[in-house]
């Protein structure tokens, strides 16, 4: 899968920043911590998006699932304000689909 650093959208509008959704795997440890504080027990986070471009900072959506079969399929969902990291891994394939 295709992937870019958050950082590389210098020079864009801003605001195309939103809709991007971060690698999961190679989140920074202080997001997963903060994360974990929200999240209920055997959970999983499943993707990250960047939901709102705000003046200093920007929020994020969070979405977990439930580890093993579920069969309602259901999804824990929260927000949380962060600062923009340039460093941050973003999914090219998905949300925007940034191109260069």
């Amino acid at each position: 899968m295709a992937w870019f650093e958050y950082g590389n959208l210098k020079g864009r509008k801003r605001q195309l920043r939103k809709g991007v959704y971060l690698r999961v795997s190679a989140l920074p440890k202080d997001l997963i911590k903060i994360a974990e504080t929200f999240m209920r027990p055997k959970e999983l986070i499943e993707y990250v998006i960047v939901k709102e471009i705000r003046k200093d900072n920007c929020m994020l959506e969070f979405w977990t699932r439930h580890v093993g079969v579920d069969p309602m399929n259901r999804h824990t969902v929260f927000t949380y304000i962060a600062q923009e990291n340039p460093e941050w891994i973003c999914e090219s394939d998905v949300g925007r689909g940034y191109k260069e």
